[in-house]
Protein backbone atom coordinates (compact mmCIF):
# COMPACT_ATOMS: atom_id res chain seq x y z
CA UNK A 1 0.00 0.00 0.00
CA UNK A 2 1.12 3.56 -0.79
CA UNK A 3 0.14 6.44 1.47
CA UNK A 4 0.18 10.04 0.27
CA UNK A 5 0.45 12.61 3.08
CA UNK A 6 -0.25 16.23 2.17
CA UNK A 7 0.02 19.12 4.61
CA UNK A 8 -1.17 22.48 3.31
CA UNK A 9 -2.24 25.96 4.26
CA UNK A 10 -4.76 27.90 2.19
CA UNK A 11 -4.22 31.52 1.20
CA UNK A 12 -6.55 33.88 3.11
CA UNK A 13 -9.87 34.13 1.29
CA UNK A 14 -9.24 31.02 -0.84
CA UNK A 15 -10.89 28.49 1.47
CA UNK A 16 -14.08 28.32 -0.61
CA UNK A 17 -12.16 27.73 -3.85
CA UNK A 18 -10.15 24.97 -2.17
CA UNK A 19 -13.40 23.32 -1.01
CA UNK A 20 -14.90 23.67 -4.50
CA UNK A 21 -11.92 21.87 -6.03
CA UNK A 22 -12.20 19.16 -3.40
CA UNK A 23 -15.92 18.67 -4.09
CA UNK A 24 -15.23 18.38 -7.81
CA UNK A 25 -12.27 16.01 -7.52
CA UNK A 26 -13.60 13.51 -4.95
CA UNK A 27 -16.10 11.84 -7.32
CA UNK A 28 -13.35 11.58 -9.96
CA UNK A 29 -10.68 10.07 -7.69
CA UNK A 30 -13.22 7.58 -6.31
CA UNK A 31 -13.25 5.98 -9.78
CA UNK A 32 -9.45 5.69 -10.11
CA UNK A 33 -8.42 2.01 -9.94
CA UNK A 34 -6.29 1.43 -6.85
CA UNK A 35 -7.65 4.38 -4.84
CA UNK A 36 -8.64 3.14 -1.37
CA UNK A 37 -9.80 6.28 0.39
CA UNK A 38 -8.92 9.64 1.87
CA UNK A 39 -9.09 11.42 5.20
CA UNK A 40 -8.50 15.07 6.09
CA UNK A 41 -7.80 16.70 9.43
CA UNK A 42 -7.31 20.25 10.65
CA UNK A 43 -4.05 20.45 12.60
CA UNK A 44 -4.55 20.31 16.37
CA UNK A 45 -2.68 23.61 16.79
CA UNK A 46 -5.50 25.50 15.07
CA UNK A 47 -2.95 27.43 13.00
CA UNK A 48 -4.66 26.71 9.66
CA UNK A 49 -2.68 23.64 8.62
CA UNK A 50 -4.66 20.79 7.10
CA UNK A 51 -3.40 17.23 6.70
CA UNK A 52 -4.80 14.91 4.06
CA UNK A 53 -4.02 11.19 3.92
CA UNK A 54 -4.89 9.11 0.86
CA UNK A 55 -4.41 5.38 0.42
CA UNK A 56 -3.43 3.62 -2.83
CA UNK A 57 -2.82 0.03 -3.89
CA UNK A 58 0.48 0.93 -5.53
CA UNK A 59 2.58 3.74 -6.97
CA UNK A 60 1.10 3.23 -10.44
CA UNK A 61 -2.39 4.01 -9.11
CA UNK A 62 -1.21 7.22 -7.50
CA UNK A 63 0.75 8.17 -10.63
CA UNK A 64 -2.39 7.67 -12.73
CA UNK A 65 -4.23 10.13 -10.49
CA UNK A 66 -1.50 12.73 -10.84
CA UNK A 67 -1.94 12.52 -14.64
CA UNK A 68 -5.71 13.14 -14.52
CA UNK A 69 -6.46 16.41 -16.40
CA UNK A 70 -8.79 17.89 -13.75
CA UNK A 71 -6.37 16.95 -10.98
CA UNK A 72 -3.53 18.61 -12.91
CA UNK A 73 -5.67 21.74 -13.30
CA UNK A 74 -6.38 21.75 -9.56
CA UNK A 75 -2.67 21.30 -8.76
CA UNK A 76 -1.82 24.28 -10.97
CA UNK A 77 -4.48 26.43 -9.27
CA UNK A 78 -3.16 25.34 -5.88
CA UNK A 79 0.38 26.41 -6.75
CA UNK A 80 -0.78 29.60 -8.42
CA UNK A 81 -3.19 31.08 -5.89
CA UNK A 82 -4.98 28.64 -3.55
CA UNK A 83 -2.22 27.38 -1.23
CA UNK A 84 0.27 29.49 0.67
CA UNK A 85 2.34 26.33 1.12
CA UNK A 86 2.15 22.57 0.93
CA UNK A 87 4.31 19.51 1.51
CA UNK A 88 3.70 16.08 0.02
CA UNK A 89 5.14 12.82 1.33
CA UNK A 90 4.71 9.51 -0.49
CA UNK A 91 5.20 6.54 1.84
CA UNK A 92 5.04 2.76 1.71
CA UNK A 93 3.13 0.90 4.40
CA UNK A 94 5.54 -1.32 6.31
CA UNK A 95 3.03 -2.98 8.61
CA UNK A 96 -0.55 -2.54 9.71
CA UNK A 97 -2.04 -3.80 12.97
CA UNK A 98 -4.75 -2.83 15.40
CA UNK A 99 -6.81 -3.77 18.41
CA UNK A 100 -10.53 -3.86 18.98
CA UNK A 101 -12.59 -4.69 22.02
CA UNK A 102 -15.88 -6.35 21.09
Amino acid sequence: MIICLIEFETMPGMEEEQQNWLSELLPIVDKVPGFRGKESYAHISGDGRVNTVSYWDDEESLAAWTRDPRHREAMAAGKDHVFSRYEIRICSQIRHYGHSVT
